[in-house]
């Protein structure tokens, strides 16, 4: 495979994971924001990576956030406001933390992965 084809597929791939959440938050009563598959494929060039997320002490940071799911919503929520190309970054925080599914994260990771998040903000 070309990696222009890998790249269309990770797309395709977020596209139906990003429905899925959706739909998930649609249950809990939240708004729903669906991605449109026919709509214009987001820019696949490579962007700059966010500086590594390194985990610190606990600091008083509050997150806004103090379970898995208030997490996702979180995490959902600031993929939209920050759209496909800057949100896909959300990815590189992840990483960085040793995760692959948001799923897997454990609450002692909350804070560095907000924080990773809000530094995307306002990069």
């Amino acid at each position: 495979m070309s990696i222009e084809n890998n790249i269309q597929r990770m797309v395709e791939l977020l596209t139906n994971i990003d429905n899925k959440m959706a739909a998930l938050m649609q249950q809990d009563g939240a708004p729903a924001v669906m991605v449109d598959p026919a709509a214009p494929k987001p820019d696949v060039s490579p962007s700059p990576t966010p500086p590594p997320v390194t985990q610190q002490a606990p600091t008083a940071t509050a997150v806004p956030f103090a379970d898995n799911q208030g997490m996702i919503n979180y995490v959902m929520a600031a993929y939209n406001e920050l759209g496909p190309e800057k949100g896909g970054q959300i990815q590189n925080v992840m990483t960085q933390l040793g995760l692959t599914n948001i799923n897997d994260t454990k609450q002692e990771q909350y804070e560095a992965l907000y924080q990773g998040i809000e530094a995307l903000k306002g990069a």
